[in-house]
């Protein structure tokens, strides 16, 4: 059982229970919530102290987003990177990321590494029957070394599946 020694609070100055760093319980908390000893008035908003938040502080003079960074991270500044949530809605990112797992050594190192230039040099998929091919097997896949080949059913199909799907056309157009 903890046993607690009964002293004056070295904040409050009133006697009380001590628990930790010569504090007292109440001042304690109010130094582990809000990261400062100072009594704050009820009923005063306070904000975050991160530059341009405006969010209301919860812990420590900030907001539960930059308090939650601060102890994970051991510090408030985002960690993501700029384009965050940009690229991956991009209709050619799962292009590029298959590019760049299964045609690594193949690519240049401008698409290797920057997503974003890759869309700039490849600028918008025609269709999706469209595939990145090399105009160059030997060389490396690059801003200048590019087409858009068309891929086609043809040969990938069975008679009978071509036979069912042309039945099916039929029955759609009238």
């Amino acid at each position: 059982m903890r046993t607690y020694k009964t002293d004056k609070c070295s904040y409050c100055e009133q006697t009380k229970r001590i628990k930790i760093k010569g504090l007292c319980d109440s001042c304690y908390v109010r130094q582990r919530t809000t990261g400062t000893l100072e009594y704050k008035k009820k009923g005063k908003v306070f904000f975050c102290k991160i530059e341009n938040c405006g969010e209301r502080a919860v812990a420590h003079s900030m907001c539960d987003m930059h308090y939650r960074r601060t102890v994970r991270h051991g510090h408030s500044d985002s960690i993501r990177p700029v384009d965050w949530g940009d690229r991956n809605i991009h209709p050619l990112y799962a292009m590029w990321k298959n590019l760049r797992r299964f045609k690594r050594k193949q690519l240049c190192d401008e698409w290797l590494n920057d997503f974003w230039q890759f869309v700039n040099d490849v600028k918008e998929r025609p269709s999706k029957n469209h595939l990145l091919k090399p105009i160059d097997n030997n060389a490396e896949f690059s801003g200048t070394n590019f087409f858009w080949h068309k891929q086609t059913l043809k040969g990938l199909l069975t008679e009978e599946q071509k036979k069912c799907l042309r039945n099916w056309v039929k029955l759609d157009r009238e």
